[in-house]
């Protein structure tokens, strides 16, 4: 099953990150808040949460068990 599939079928983003076969990872300095997942050929899908307002804990992070609706910012090779 190929990333964008993986990203269809999980029911949270906590979910996704369980799986390591999906290899989701949240991005750094100036895309904080976004994730990315790897394709093929040194390709990358980026997204972020797509709730209004995001979820979030006490402490200010993303609380990955709420967030069950995406939005894609980017498909992109990062090499």
């Amino acid at each position: 099953m190929n990333s964008l599939a993986y990203l269809s079928s999980i029911l949270n983003l906590a979910e996704g990150y369980e799986r390591s076969s999906l290899r989701l990872h949240q991005l750094k300095g100036k895309r904080k808040g976004q994730n990315a997942t790897h394709l093929l050929d040194g390709k990358r899908v980026v997204f972020e949460p797509n709730h209004d307002p995001v979820p979030c804990k006490k402490d200010g992070g993303i609380h990955e068990e709420k967030v069950n609706k995406i939005m894609i910012i980017d498909m992109e090779d990062y090499h």
